[in-house]
């Protein structure tokens, strides 16, 4: 999966033109407090777990923005194995579930507002994980028997 990691902060830097260093430097001022979030010592040094803040946090925000926006609009080809609305899209969101795979939501929030070079964009990370999880959430709605495979 790093592979395609790398794909999406490679697909980030292209379309923002920002070099990987200034996302670097953006985590490092957040290392403190992402690491107080974890449980346990994380035995990455420094420069290893921001980059994995990076890494980890452009290939989240790049699966939320192409479920809302779609895939294509960020660059992406319609049958690509990862980011694409088929594929293995399922099985990633239900990863991206589990506790330990989980980020910092101020992580992604300071992400993002370096590739949409804004600030105080309340919520839309928030907006977009929901947009993006919202498959997985169960429902009130009760299944019903259709008519079309009677005979």
């Amino acid at each position: 999966m790093d592979h395609h990691k790398w794909r999406a902060v490679n697909m980030v830097m292209a379309r923002t033109k920002h070099s990987i260093e200034m996302y670097i430097d953006a985590m490092n001022k957040l290392e403190e407090k992402a690491r107080a979030c974890y449980e346990g010592t994380i035995s990455l040094s420094s420069y290893e777990f921001t980059k994995m803040l990076v890494l980890d946090g452009c290939f989240v925000l790049e699966l939320f923005r192409g479920a809302d926006k779609g895939f294509s609009v960020l660059g992406y080809g319609r049958n690509d194995p990862v980011f694409a609305t088929r594929g293995l899209m399922h099985l990633i969101q239900r990863d991206m579930v589990m506790l330990e795979n989980q980020l910092p939501l101020f992580v992604l929030n300071r992400l993002l507002e370096l590739q949409l070079r804004t600030q105080n964009q309340p919520g839309l990370v928030a907006r977009l994980a929901i947009r993006f999880f919202n498959p997985l959430m169960p429902t009130d709605n009760p299944f019903t028997k259709t008519n079309q495979f009677d005979t």
